[in-house]
């Protein structure tokens, strides 16, 4: 709190008295009586003013407040409006060997698992999270991350528990996301002519694109966005799971 100095303290008693002598010629009385009279005033005055600058104060402060909660109150509704993300779940390390795997959201390996949307099976396992792929059946084994440090490098590839393909209407009661890494062929609503490179060929779905819709890549190397849902309609159909 900032304090008056010593000559600021005599300029204000100076200028005080002179402007109560002053009073006291206007009033026709006394200088001893007008300052009898005065410094009562004065201290009513001083604490007069002191509370409206406090009311002032706590008017400002509970408007804060109020403008507060009605911004934590839109916040909460936001925060309930908008779904919470599911966090995605790793098994344990030893239950993944012989699961089928693609790359996951901390890949780091370029093109080592042959191209995005390529599948491999797990062969080996580590207890230090670390994992071995076979990317393709005529190749090596490659280590991989589980775990390690919080990093996973794959993403298992849903299959049915019994490792039997889905019928079409099974199929269009998945995500769009579970075709990802999937061998699919043309389904009941292809309207692309031969842009799979003809009716039989096959390609992979590569990536999730906007609601309803994925890419594929096909064996004639097209790659392009194909319906999955969108307004009901399913221009492919897995064919390996």
């Amino acid at each position: 709190m900032t304090t008056l100095t010593p000559a600021q303290q005599n300029e204000f008693e100076s200028q005080f008295v002179n402007l109560v002598l002053s009073f006291s010629k206007s009033v026709s009385l006394s200088a001893e009586r007008t300052f009898i009279q005065v410094l009562p005033l004065t201290v009513h005055s001083a604490a007069s003013y002191l509370a409206a600058s406090e009311k002032a104060l706590r008017d400002r402060l509970d408007k804060t407040k109020d403008v507060s909660n009605q911004l934590f109150d839109c916040l909460k509704l936001t925060d309930e409006k908008i779904p919470k993300q599911q966090e995605e779940k790793f098994p344990p390390i030893n239950e993944i060997i012989g699961k089928r795997v693609s790359r996951g959201r901390d890949w780091k390996w370029d093109e080592q698992d042959g191209g995005k949307g390529h599948v491999g099976k797990v062969v080996s396992v580590k207890g230090n999270g670390w994992v071995k792929v076979l990317w393709n059946p005529d190749g090596q084994p490659n280590r991989y991350r589980w775990g390690v440090d919080g990093m996973y490098d794959l993403r298992l590839v849903d299959t049915t528990e019994s490792g039997e393909m889905l019928t079409m209407e099974q199929q269009t009661k998945k995500e769009a996301s579970w075709t990802v890494g999937k061998v699919v062929k043309r389904g009941r609503d292809w309207k692309w002519e031969n842009q799979d490179g003809g009716e039989g060929n096959t390609g992979i779905v590569i990536d999730v694109a906007d609601d309803g819709w994925v890419e594929v890549k096909w064996k004639n190397g097209e790659i392009a966005q194909y319906r999955w849902g969108d307004e009901g309609k399913f221009d492919l159909e897995v064919v390996t799971n």
